[in-house]
């Protein structure tokens, strides 16, 4: 890392000048080095790219991600193993059922939300994924920028995000908004990529030379427990509940020896905050 000579860089949280350059990730994260940087706030610590993609490049982005031929299958992996334990959590810590799910992509968590007792609504910006959510589902997701959604709509028991924050151009105005659309003791729900700063970044991708395993050009922000903490809790959030994970492996692939010491670390790990898991889970009360 060195000292970077970007006069015009300015932290989305914290508002600092000063950044030092991230090396080597450029090439282990898929992100041309002539066209953008990795950078590291030097009061904050938030890594972010830049310069900040254009809104065209943006949206060119959604447009391939919604192209993904494996889209289905992931949505499915989802919608058997990861939304229900969401819900179920939800269910637990939300003070009334209006839910608002920013970044609804074809609808699968809004349809099992629906399911289950709530009352939600998705928003996309993504028109084609809203014509595959209508498909799929029969839902009337908003196809609008989640900043240009209209006043009556009032506000919300919950808000999720799910891989959703990573991808917006400034993650603490989208969080100032959702601080005006979410009632008193609402529940904010982010899951984000964990990168670039657990061991398997520093030291194994490196290492191997293998490329990082999820093409991540389309990600603006890399956050850590830490960047992600400090950020909700600035905007009025206390957190109830974090969690680090992988996509679990179903016990039958595992001995059930393995597979409980397995988990057992992954706890230990979660509970000292140690750079372990792909993915960072945050519940958080207003």
């Amino acid at each position: 890392m060195f000292n970077t000579a970007i006069s015009s860089f300015q932290c989305d949280f914290c508002r600092s000048t000063h950044c030092v350059e991230q090396k080597p990730a450029p090439k282990n994260v898929h992100i041309p080095a002539e066209t953008f940087k990795i950078v590291k706030c030097t009061r904050c610590h938030l890594v972010s790219l830049y310069p900040i993609p254009t809104p065209q490049m943006i949206q060119e982005i959604y447009t391939q991600y919604s192209e993904k031929k494996d889209r289905l299958r992931v949505e499915q992996i989802r919608r058997d193993t990861v939304y229900p334990h969401k819900i179920k959590k939800l269910k637990q810590y939300a003070p009334g059922n209006r839910l608002l799910d920013i970044g609804a992509g074809l609808g699968t968590f809004v349809d099992l939300a629906k399911q289950e007792g709530f009352d939600p609504v998705g928003i996309e910006l993504s028109t084609e994924q809203c014509h595959h959510a209508k498909t799929l589902y029969g839902l009337d997701l908003i196809n609008e920028d989640v900043f240009h959604i209209k006043d009556e709509l009032g506000q919300f028991d919950v808000i999720h995000l799910h891989h959703v924050l990573e991808h917006v151009p400034s993650p603490s105005q989208l969080l100032d908004l959702i601080t005006t659309r979410i009632h008193k003791h609402g529940i904010l729900l982010i899951e984000v990529p964990y990168q670039l700063t657990r061991i398997q970044d520093i030291i194994h991708y490196p290492a191997t030379k293998k490329k990082y395993p999820t093409p991540c050009m389309d990600h603006i922000y890399f956050f850590s427990p830490q960047t992600l903490a400090q950020m909700v809790t600035a905007k009025g959030f206390h957190i109830l509940e974090f969690n680090q994970h992988r996509p679990d492996t179903p016990p039958e692939d595992l001995s059930p020896v393995w597979y409980y010491l397995r988990q057992a670390f992954r706890k230990f790990t979660t509970a000292l905050w140690l750079p372990s898991g792909s993915f960072i889970e945050l519940y958080c009360q207003q």
